[in-house]
């Protein structure tokens, strides 16, 4: 019955993938400007480059071979431009697909799978919450968050923040990734690590730290520091 079960998942799998429809890469890179409705957040799952920079204009550009143009999706549904590949298409040996996004501010970034996302300049947002889902990596320049500062891990990739403010930070870590937010100063702080990654961050006043797993919590300033440890993890200043 077992192996039966077994035969029969991987004969599902097995269809559900070659069942997609695959694109190789042919051409040299274009780029082309996409029409879009206004957002203030962003959501890639297509595995390239997004570079998103502060300004007053809103403008969406895409460089790929044309063919992979040709099935790149850019849609905004809730006020989030969601970057990804036509539903049912595998993109194979093409060169490096990149989005570079012009916008006031973005309070929304969330990546799955691989790629990269890049905010450049200062963002100024009430609040901004930043998810990595996979081994993709984020990194933002400077922001200034005056409310709520959430980001959250739940693959291998990794944030950095490398300056502003933030009035209060949600971390929280279930992968192996890591966080580098020593360059931005927070007033406080709650912490929760149930995976391998580390935490790394600046705080004035109070840090909430709960750690299940095997990934620390280091930290700069002179904060009250609270801590519920039930794992290998340590919480330790920097």
């Amino acid at each position: 019955m077992k192996k039966t079960f077994l035969a029969l998942m991987a004969a599902i799998a097995l269809f559900s993938f070659t069942s997609c429809e695959k694109v190789v890469g042919t051409g040299p890179v274009v780029t082309e400007t996409r029409t879009v409705n206004n957002f203030t957040g962003v959501s890639a799952a297509f595995g390239g480059q997004v570079n998103i920079r502060i300004g007053a204009t809103l403008k969406v550009e895409v460089s790929a071979q044309q063919n992979i143009l040709n099935v790149l999706e850019t849609e905004v549904n809730g006020g989030v431009l969601n970057i990804d590949y036509e539903h049912g298409v595998y993109v194979k040996n093409s060169q490096q697909v990149k989005v570079d996004i012009t916008m006031p501010y973005a309070d929304y970034l969330k990546l799955n799978g691989s790629g990269n996302m890049d905010l450049l300049g200062n963002n100024i947002s009430n609040n901004l919450t930043l998810q990595v889902s996979g081994s993709g990596n984020i990194s933002v320049q400077e922001t200034q968050v005056t409310g709520i500062l959430d980001a959250r891990i739940s693959g291998s990739g990794d944030m950095n923040i490398y300056a502003g403010t933030v009035g209060h930070e949600e971390l929280q870590i279930s992968g192996s990734g890591t966080m580098t937010f020593v360059g931005v100063q927070a007033t406080t702080a709650d912490t929760h690590i149930s995976g391998s990654g580390d935490i790394r961050l600046k705080v004035s006043q109070t840090l909430d730290a709960h750690i299940s797993g095997s990934g620390s919590v280091f930290y700069s300033g002179t904060p009250q520091v609270i801590t519920q440890i039930s794992g290998s993890g340590k919480v330790r200043p920097i």
